[in-house]
């Protein structure tokens, strides 16, 4: 009989021993299933990590290679400053790559490099709202100092209808009126410049259009 309840205690503590090792085979699936998952994880960090590097060198790179440093010199006579410093001021707050093309875009006008800038200027004009509002405007005297009348025209027609409100509307439309009497065409010239001095009265350059159409305030 005793040997019997012995059998029986040795046949329950194996049994205890196999639960204990399926319980722990169990446990080690589990801990190698979560070491998979975090393995899986720091390779993807690590990819995300050289891709950033990667990234990062890029534009490094591209800061190198490009003219970002403002220009200390006075843009050609008849370009206005103010403009171009605010226009860097709009740069600054667009991302890496944009904002240097838009200081190298705004550079080669600065130093009179209008050609270039006009290539320039089309590539920012598939960029950010604020790269093609800038490649837009500036495009109208970069198409004069190179004497295509017609381009510089078209741009001017462009930025009006485009941009109703932008403050430098006065400016653009005396710029328009300039082209118009390039082109021979005073009677669109004298329409713009009634234009301008009716829609901003108050402008400095519905003043100079006054004194060029001789009319009294």
């Amino acid at each position: 009989m005793l040997t019997i309840l012995n059998s029986c205690a040795f046949v329950q503590r194996f049994e205890n021993l196999e639960n204990q090792i399926e319980n722990l085979q169990q446990e080690l699936k589990e801990t190698n299933k979560d070491l998979d998952f975090l393995a899986k994880k720091v390779r993807s960090l690590q990819s995300a990590t050289e891709e950033l590097a990667k990234n990062l060198r890029q534009n490094l790179k591209l800061l190198e290679d490009l003219d970002v440093a403002p220009v200390t010199s006075s843009p050609p006579q008849g370009i206005p400053e103010n403009f171009l410093i605010e226009d860097r001021q709009k740069a600054s707050l667009e991302g890496l790559r944009t904002k240097a093309s838009i200081y190298t875009f705004l550079n080669k006008i600065t130093t009179g490099d209008f050609v270039n800038a006009i290539t320039l200027a089309e590539e920012l004009r598939k960029s950010s709202p604020v790269a093609q509002e800038i490649a837009n405007f500036w495009l109208i005297d970069c198409f004069l100092r190179v004497n295509e009348l017609r381009k510089a025209l078209d741009a001017s027609i462009f930025f009006i209808q485009n941009y109703k409100a932008h403050p430098r509307l006065p400016y653009v439309l005396l710029r328009q009126a300039s082209i118009f009497t390039s082109l021979n065409d005073k009677k669109a010239a004298e329409v713009t410049l009634r234009k301008l001095i009716n829609d901003y009265p108050k402008s400095q350059e519905a003043e100079i259009a006054r004194k060029l159409l001789n009319v009294k305030n």
